[in-house]
């Protein structure tokens, strides 16, 4: 009857966990995600993607950076070069040290300029 209701329970445990992809792709190779249920971290390895996600259209990340797109989203990726990738999807962060340790970036994240 309140098939959402109980995902805002402090008790509630995903179906989802957090999983990991790595990837080796060709240059051109388009990835596209639309509304998933995830959040998707995309760790650039090697090589460079442009990226548009949402409202911010083809954005360049090489070898090194690390792109996240929150859940919901639409989301394109296309290797400009040949890359290799590793990828992280999660619905929630539940641990307080994670949370801690991804708002350490922030002062990085003020730094850099997205036009």
């Amino acid at each position: 009857m309140y098939v959402q209701e109980h995902l805002s329970c402090r008790h509630y445990v995903s179906d989802y966990r957090c999983s990991f992809r790595y990837r080796e792709d060709d240059a051109g190779v388009l990835l596209s995600y639309e509304n998933e249920p995830y959040n998707l971290m995309l760790f650039i390895l090697e090589g460079e993607y442009s990226i548009s996600c949402n409202e911010f259209r083809n954005r360049t990340f090489k070898t090194g950076e690390v792109a996240f797109m929150p859940k919901g989203s639409v989301v394109k990726c296309k290797t400009t070069v040949e890359s290799r990738s590793l990828t992280c999807i999660f619905d929630a962060i539940n641990n307080v040290c994670d949370k801690l340790n991804l708002h350490s970036y922030w002062p990085i994240c003020r730094n850099i300029d997205y036009d």
